[in-house]
């Protein structure tokens, strides 16, 4: 990350210029770059991908199951570390995890939000605030944001659901979908891989990853 004074611009030159290269040696000489090391964990999730791989990297950290070092993470153990993770819950904060016969492994529910009958959820879901999920849905790997509605039987997998979303009855969303805020998607429709954007209306099918403005 980088941090700098608008008096930066006035050493870049109207051209093609590398900060990092040109700017930045310039300004170590003049003793004005410093670093700082932060303390903690640190991660890039820009991409939906690795905003889903950072939710569970988190969850090991904080049991100091990662090491951080220059180079990136070292995943010391994936699957072992989540045991550990939600033994650790259960004995130190056992309030901050789901509960009931339908949740399978980490999962966070809200407690404005609303479970049906006869679902499925986890591992490793989160379920923000005053989202409904009716009877028979299967969660798996996903974050569903607020007032969120997810009908019947449907299913979502490695997956981002925006706010304010509609999911239809048997849709199946899989592979790293990102649904924006405030999409319908239509009564037993397959996404697969889609990066959807807020405000639409998914009426057909998406068989392979796309991006649907």
């Amino acid at each position: 990350l980088y941090l700098l004074s608008p008096s930066v611009l006035n050493r870049i030159s109207v051209r093609p210029t590398s900060i990092e290269k040109e700017i930045f040696p310039e300004m170590a000489k003049a003793g004005e770059l410093y670093a700082f090391v932060l303390p903690g964990f640190w991660m890039d999730v820009g991409q939906p991908k690795d905003f889903l791989t950072g939710l569970n990297f988190y969850k090991i950290f904080l049991l100091g199951q990662i090491s951080i070092h220059w180079g990136g993470l070292r995943i010391v153990t994936f699957i072992i570390g989540m045991r550990l993770y939600l033994k650790h819950l259960r004995n130190k904060f056992p309030w901050m995890l789901a509960q009931g016969d339908y949740i399978q492994g980490n999962v966070i529910v809200d407690e404005s939000a609303v479970i049906g009958r006869d679902c499925r959820i986890g591992p490793n879901v989160v379920i923000g605030p005053r989202v409904r999920v009716e009877n028979g849905v299967c969660l798996r790997q996903c974050t569903v944001l607020s007032d969120s509605v997810l009908s019947s039987h449907s299913w979502v997998n490695s997956s981002i659901v925006g706010r304010k979303c509609s999911i239809g009855k048997w849709v199946r969303i899989e592979n790293t979908c990102v649904i924006g805020d405030d999409v319908v998607v239509n009564d037993e429709l397959y996404l697969n891989g889609a990066r959807v954007l807020p405000h639409k209306a998914i009426t057909t099918n998406v068989p392979e990853p796309d991006i649907i403005m």
